[in-house]
């Protein structure tokens, strides 16, 4: 990948799911489109070569992260006009301190992303595993409806 340029030693399905996903947001996006990694895929903002469109960057149970800041964040969303959300297989994990998003943690900006986007796609991933870090990653591409 051009802006990669390392080796990961990561199983193959995962690479293929960076890649898949990479290629997709090149293709999709224009040059000032931004879009929203969740729920800590920050990856995926250097690979495409965007900005993220919010200060926060991870949305896991154990940051704690108030209502307050959630609509923060919805309102960095909408004034950056986002309209492609990245769920990556770790919105749901069974490790201590990730949770369950939209449901343990972040409610009301898992409520937007519902009320506001749809999925359009599934990308890697075997979504009847737990999620790690480096293994099992899949994608969930939502669109503005």
């Amino acid at each position: 990948m051009e802006r990669g340029q390392i080796y990961v030693g990561n199983e193959p399905q995962w690479t293929d799911t960076v890649n898949r996903v990479t290629l997709f947001l090149n293709n999709t996006l224009s040059p000032d489109e931004l879009f929203f990694a969740l729920p800590y895929d920050c990856l995926y903002y250097y690979l495409a070569g965007k900005e993220t469109p919010t200060r926060q960057l991870i949305f896991f149970d154990h940051i704690k992260i108030p209502p307050q800041q959630d609509i923060t964040v919805i309102k960095e969303l909408v004034s950056h006009n986002v309209g492609y959300v990245l769920m990556s297989s770790r919105i749901m994990s069974p490790e201590t301190g990730l949770g369950i998003f939209g449901k343990t943690n972040c409610q009301l900006l898992g409520s937007f992303i519902h009320e506001n986007f749809t999925a359009i796609g599934k990308l890697g991933g075997d979504w009847t595993q737990p999620p790690g870090w480096a293994n099992n990653h899949g994608v969930i591409i939502l669109k503005r409806k």
